[in-house]
């Protein structure tokens, strides 16, 4: 009796198949119990392959804060159900979600995997180009992907043999309605909801990189939410034509053949003179080699938008003529690009992960033909090492002497690691003291000791390179300039050495913010370009300094550098924290006409982003 009952009860359509109102209720229970259970399978396949390449710890995070699990595991139940109510087969509903999920979700590891890059709704307009470039990978399966492929061959027949019930066509049509109503309210204030988001993510106000955002939420979650940022938003009353007519006036200038030169540029993390900043106690010795280049340079100084860190917002302006970070999703304009369309061979270096602040992605996307990181290069020659400029520069000016001696000339762009902190505060890295102040704790002299040293070892070795090119039958000019001041951390090294900033005056602000830059040039430039290469450069923000060295280099440049010619005229500082150089007076209250100004800038920008979709 007992088997004919268990085979009627899973042979079932409906529950008025069955006769006892007990039986009824135990299969409609089983029939819920199913479609939950093999959608949660799906949904902690997708969580598990949304890790990527990155620890279990990440996966197991998703766990720590049970809002992420949920709002993963919600989207794909409430998926079969309604395709459940549709079909009314749980095997065929479970195998179309199966296929949704697990086919992004999969996706989604393998961009992480070989792009560290997640895949969102952005992407969907590039499938196709996706998978020809997927194509010249070699796509591996390991244990995640092989239980996404047989967690549905599995279930899907257990499914069809043992979960065939469906609702009557009245409660069915009532679910579903229920179901796609409540959907609209669950879509705009859960899934497309900004505080929610970052709520979810406990972002602290420090600068994260986008991606890291999205890898710590699964896939499923952030995926949905992707689709509100998936486009570029332009500006507050952007209008294309009256944007495109704002560089009509300009275009691209050709650089003569005779004033081509090879281009080197270093960012140097965290590198400044604490001398400007206010500092006693400074050694001589700590920046004579800084001094005796500048001597013999064009200098001045970048008015960064950040302290301490955010390296990508400096690194950005420089690369595209932008005064903030944007953010890039595909092919954008840069300067990288205005070279390469010169022919200019593109190339850098930076010895850290490529996945960090998703350089990988972004340095493509602003044109460079080539760039070395921790995991392509220098891994090998550096062990992991932050503090490996006796690797990198001279690797750096290698590469660039090579390819200097051939026949198109070289544009190199490189981001040093070496200075950046934590600065130990309980011993010395060095014998070597450049800083000295009676009534300093311990802890603040180590800091400021071997910050300098760091610095000291990093003028040596470029001073060492910088003369190999004196020489040098070909002609280089060299742009150095340190990305962002210090912050120190570890100890409280400003207050300690009595150095206090007032925000409110030009003198503080640029105290604060500011870092030198300078342009060398060897003799065979200087000949070619018919310049001393010397004296004093204007002070500047970092989006304005390649118009600084294409003036350096007496070259009309980009039709957008030539565009920021004007504004950099009336505006050479644009801060993002609301402070401007307005014709040579500093002001965080600029006129009508400087606004204007700023209004075309940004819209100058967008348009010229836009117009490369």
């Amino acid at each position: 009796m007992v088997k004919t009952r268990l085979r009627d009860f899973f042979a079932a359509r409906q529950a008025s198949d069955l006769p006892a109102s007990a039986w009824r209720g135990l299969f409609l229970l089983w029939q819920w119990l199913a479609l939950e259970f093999s959608s949660l399978g799906l949904a902690l396949l997708s969580l598990a392959l949304a890790v990527g390449p990155f620890g279990w710890e990440l996966f197991q995070g998703y766990f720590a804060q049970p809002l992420i699990f949920l709002l993963n595991f919600l989207p794909v139940l409430l998926l079969q159900t309604l395709l459940w109510l549709l079909f009314g087969r749980q095997w065929l509903s479970f195998l179309v979600t199966a296929l949704l999920i697990l086919t992004a979700s999969a996706g989604n590891f393998y961009k992480l995997s070989f792009r560290y890059e997640p895949f969102s709704f952005r992407d969907m307009s590039a499938v196709t180009a996706g998978l020809r470039v997927a194509g010249s990978y070699g796509l591996f399966v390991n244990s995640r992907i092989a239980a996404a492929l047989l967690y549905p061959l599995l279930t899907t027949p257990l499914l069809a043999l043992f979960a065939r019930g469906r609702l009557s066509r009245r409660a069915g049509l009532a679910l579903t309605l229920c179901l796609l109503v409540g959907a609209v309210p669950l879509w705009r204030r859960v899934y497309q909801d900004d505080k929610l988001y970052y709520y979810t993510g406990g972002e602290s106000s420090d600068l994260i990189w986008e991606e890291q955002h999205y890898i710590t939420r699964g896939f499923v979650y952030p995926f949905l939410f992707s689709i509100k940022t998936s486009r570029d938003i332009p500006p507050e009353g952007y209008r294309v034509e009256e944007a495109a007519a704002l560089l009509a006036d300009w275009q691209d200038a050709t650089i003569p053949e005779a004033r081509r030169v090879n281009l080197l540029v270093m960012q140097l993390e965290s590198f400044t003179d604490l001398r400007a900043l206010g500092f006693p106690g400074i050694d001589d010795r700590a920046y004579e080699i800084w001094d005796a280049l500048t001597a013999e340079s064009f200098s001045g100084r970048q008015i960064a938008n950040v302290v301490g860190g955010g390296t990508i917002d400096t690194e950005r302006c420089f690369l595209t003529g932008s005064y903030g970070l944007q953010t890039y999703h595909r092919d954008a304009p840069s300067y990288v690009r205005y070279l390469s369309s010169q022919g200019y061979i593109t190339l850098g270096s930076h010895p850290n992960s490529a996945s960090y602040y998703n350089r990988v992605n972004v340095n493509r996307f602003l044109g460079f033909d080539n760039y070395y990181f921790t995991n392509n290069y220098y891994e090998a020659l550096t062990d992991g090492k932050w503090y490996c400029d006796d690797v990198l520069i001279p690797e750096v000016f290698r590469q660039f002497r090579e390819l200097g001696e051939g026949d198109a000339p070289v544009l190199s762009f490189n981001v040093t690691l070496q200075g950046h902190g934590p600065y130990r505060n309980d011993g010395y890295d060095s014998d070597v003291r450049l800083f000295s102040l009676e009534g300093v704790a311990p802890t603040s002299d180590c800091v400021l000791n071997n910050y300098l040293a760091a610095l000291y070892e990093t003028q040596q070795l470029l001073a060492e390179e910088i003369d190999s090119l004196r020489a040098w039958e070909e002609p280089a000019v060299l742009l150095l300039y340190g990305d962002h001041n210090p912050y120190f951390s570890e100890a409280p090294v400003y207050a300690a050495c009595g150095v206090s900033f007032d925000m409110a005056t030009q003198d503080g602000f640029f105290r604060y913010y500011g870092a030198p830059y300078l342009i060398w040039a060897n003799e065979s430039a200087k000949a070619v370009l018919q310049s001393s290469f010397t004296g004093s450069a204007p002070t500047v923000s970092p989006g304005y300094l390649m118009n600084v060295l294409f003036h350096a280099l007496g070259w009309e440049g980009s039709a957008f550098s030539q565009f920021t010619d004007t504004v950099m005229a009336r505006l050479p500082v644009v801060s993002t924290h609301g402070a401007f150089v307005e014709n040579g007076v500093f002001t965080t209250s600029p006129d009508e006409e400087s606004r204007e100004l700023l209004r075309r800038y940004e819209w100058a920008q967008f348009w010229l982003r836009d117009s490369m979709k």
